[in-house]
């Protein structure tokens, strides 16, 4: 056996304590899987190598490695910190690869496991866990999924990262003021109106794209919302297109 420094492929047996079970359907290729809730300290085991640092060749097979501080690791990381109960609700947890795995009551051993998705939640939590953090009551659900085949690996490695990029300003249009918004734009365009000269609030990325009477002139997102603004109210015309990327 290479050491695990130079295999990079996790070739390791861990174990760690779990909470609660929900056995996942029966998938062709699949010996079988499971979604695990487990505490934080107790899946720090499964992260930590003999010397005490990271084992960094459990994310092998994940596409991308530890991005570092940025905007969105330092929320988690205060989450982690202020709001440890609010983290599973947060979170979307972590997914785990392994040749198998064995339950004995609460604990579950786990024969080379590859984190697929979740490196960056694993390393923020590690991180939390060496700042010595109390995280023993974040709780994290594990998707544990026991095959070899490499084509599903692949499957589950694409589909697991695979996401639309989601700016900051779709979630600001959750807000109540947008839904409000929204509904002002109905009730200016009215009945009343001629349905060409009606304008929409497009709160949500191609809310109107499966109605084809409503021509693309129609709709008003935040981005145009936020140009008109600089432009006619801040009289900053020339300020507008700095907020294209909205």
């Amino acid at each position: 056996m290479l050491p695990e420094s130079v295999s990079g492929c996790g070739r390791n047996t861990q174990s760690i304590n779990t909470n609660a079970e929900l056995q996942l359907t029966d998938v062709d290729k699949i010996k079988k899987s499971s979604i695990f809730l487990c505490m934080a300290n107790d899946y720090i085991p499964l992260l930590e190598n003999s010397e005490g640092f990271i084992r960094k060749s459990i994310f092998f097979d994940n596409v991308r490695d530890f991005q570092g501080m940025t905007n969105i690791n330092n929320e988690v990381l205060d989450t982690i910190s202020v709001k440890p109960n609010s983290f599973i609700l947060l979170n979307n947890g972590i997914t785990v690869i392994c040749d198998s795995f064995e339950q004995q009551n609460r604990r579950i051993k786990i024969k080379n496991p590859q984190i697929v998705n979740g490196c960056q939640t694993s390393n923020l939590l590690f991180m939390a866990y060496k700042q010595g953090k109390d995280i023993s009551n974040v709780s994290i659900s594990i998707k544990l999924i026991e095959t070899s085949d490499p084509e599903i690996i692949n499957d589950i490695v694409k589909g697991t990262n695979k996401q639309n990029i989601v700016y900051d300003a779709a979630f600001e249009t959750t807000k109540p003021f947008h839904k409000d918004l929204e509904r002002v734009f109905e009730a200016i365009s009215s009945e009343e109106v001629i349905n060409s000269d009606k304008i929409y609030y497009e709160r949500r990325s191609r809310q109107f794209s499966n109605n084809y009477l409503i021509k693309q002139y129609q709709k008003v997102n935040i981005r145009i919302l936020i140009q008109s603004y600089v432009s006619t109210f801040l009289k900053q015309p020339h300020q507008g297109h700095r907020h294209e990327s909205l």
